[in-house]
């Protein structure tokens, strides 16, 4: 019933299903769950939230793909490569990095494990 009314509005409808398909993707059940990370971008002393989509301690790799969501729609971002050892794995799970980047933030008070983060 959500999503036929969401369905009927112009903007909404498009932000809804390309999230919806980019969540059907991390949060999908078994397979590769991408890992949640912290990375320095766009400039030094600024982090970021990204999604790597690759293992970061792949051998076969130089440089790790990781891709950058834009907030508030996370459907939107940047694929960036990093160093490995430039990026920090994030011990958060892909739902609460979503709401976390949906919420602009806002959300930050409930994450334990990002307040004790040395940035």
């Amino acid at each position: 019933v959500g999503e036929k009314i969401i369905s009927k509005i112009p903007l909404a409808n498009s932000i809804f299903s390309t999230t919806k398909q980019i969540s059907k993707i991390v949060f999908a059940e078994g397979g590769k769950k991408p890992k949640v990370v912290l990375v320095e971008y766009p400039r030094k002393g600024t982090y970021c939230i990204g999604f790597a989509t690759q293992p970061i301690d792949s051998q076969k790799l130089d440089k790790i793909p990781i891709f950058v969501p834009t907030s508030p729609n996370p459907s939107s971002g940047f694929l960036v490569f990093f160093e490995k050892n430039d990026i920090k794995e994030l011990q958060i799970s892909p739902d609460d990095a979503f709401k976390l980047i949906i919420s602009g933030g806002l959300s930050l008070n409930e994450l334990e494990s990002l307040s004790s983060f040395k940035f």
